[in-house]
């Protein structure tokens, strides 16, 4: 017994007393870049007809570029380019808020104008074919106070 009583109080002096250890000096580092304003993601089309061709649309009419909406319209279809040449002078392009019920051959949508705060409901239904043919395509302003998901 007094063996381990001298062995045990020559381990705690031994590991007692002494100066308290100082925390190692890091080097100086740079501040993190700023990583930019976060936003929500945003919804994807999906790879669908419907959804490849709300894609086109989407690009055609958000460009601005006469050409371009007008080579939408023939390559899917759309019986009145003139009203969406039109149309797109009005509103200014669309930004995409939500997508709806989405088939394969169909679609809901809901933008919203840039050059206002109008949003509005959408609608496109498609015939299989490649590229798809538009067989609808609806576009209906949401009245004010009225929510996204009304649809």
């Amino acid at each position: 017994m007094k063996v381990f009583c001298t062995a045990t109080l020559a381990l705690a002096i031994s590991c007692g007393g002494g100066p308290t250890p100082q925390p190692v000096a890091r080097p100086a580092r740079a501040p993190d870049p700023p990583i930019g304003k976060l936003e929500a993601p945003r919804p994807r089309f999906p790879p669908t007809p419907a959804g490849k061709t709300m894609r086109a649309w989407f690009d055609a009419f958000n460009s601005g570029d006469e050409v371009r909406i007008r080579e939408f319209a023939d390559t899917y279809k759309y019986p009145k380019p003139d009203e969406l040449v039109a149309f797109r002078k009005r509103t200014g392009g669309f930004e995409l808020i939500n997508l709806g019920a989405v088939w394969e051959l169909e679609m809901r949508f809901v933008v919203k104008e840039k050059n206002s705060s109008t949003k509005v409901l959408g609608r496109l239904r498609v015939k299989d074919a490649d590229p798809a043919v538009i067989e609808m395509f609806e576009l209906e302003a949401i009245p004010p106070g009225t929510t996204d998901d009304d649809d």
